[in-house]
């Protein structure tokens, strides 16, 4: 398994924060290769949704099946993605540094699949340097919301 952890100061309120990356609707507009999103099921027994996130990256269209874990209003948000190349364990805390400033703290734990093993050492930066793009586009948004 591989992991990382990325901290980001936003901006913004920890409520607009957090509700700019629960809230489906939001996604797209703040990921420049998910193309949709949609809920699959909602308040299942081990989970509070599953959702469907379709994606564009170069050209090839993929998609990952989102199971929210915990959804801690406006404090932490914890869910499970999987996809063809495996599972990935996602977390983040939302702390109130002030009314108009947000701690953002991202952690991720990678488990691939068997095939995507042989791959992960060539993968570590790239997987590392795409979460950095994509918390400095959300930073991005919701500050300029």
């Amino acid at each position: 398994m591989d992991s990382f952890q990325i901290e980001s100061k936003i901006n913004a309120p920890q409520e607009k924060v957090y509700h700019a990356f629960s809230d489906v609707s939001e996604i797209p507009k703040w990921k420049p290769y998910v193309t949709s999103c949609e809920i699959l099921d909602i308040s299942t027994a081990n989970a509070i949704s599953v959702r469907k996130i379709n994606q564009e990256i170069s050209g090839r269209k993929i998609y990952s099946v989102e199971t929210v874990l915990v959804a801690n209003e406006p404090v932490e948000y914890k869910s499970r993605f999987e996809s063809n190349g495996g599972t990935v364990l996602q977390s983040s805390t939302f702390r109130a540094v002030s009314s108009t400033e947000t701690i953002w703290t991202y952690e991720s734990q990678f488990n691939p699949k068997w095939f995507v093993k042989v791959f992960t050492f060539f993968l570590r930066n790239l997987y590392k340097n795409s979460a950095d793009r994509e918390i400095e586009a959300f930073k991005q948004y919701v500050e300029e919301a």
